[in-house]
């Protein structure tokens, strides 16, 4: 068995690892971007949940009152 690697398997073989390294990093940025996209939505998710409970919670009290108006009437 020869002692080292032929030059062109060597040269193959590192031109193969920095393609896949290479992948590996263009990956990661995109799962770091979706990550920080993630991050930037969750703030912005509970303020729509707060909004979303303040319009019910209006609703609410703007139908008893429209109740209590309607057996007034009545």
């Amino acid at each position: 068995l020869p002692s080292s690697p032929s030059p062109v398997l060597s040269d193959s073989t590192g031109q193969s690892l920095q393609r896949e390294l290479l992948e590996l990093r263009t990956r990661l940025s995109k799962q770091e971007s979706v990550l920080q996209n993630t991050e930037r939505l969750k703030p912005t998710n509970q303020q729509k949940e707060s909004m979303q409970q303040f319009i019910f919670n209006q609703l609410t009290r703007t139908h008893d009152v429209l109740k209590k108006a309607r057996t007034s009437l009545e």
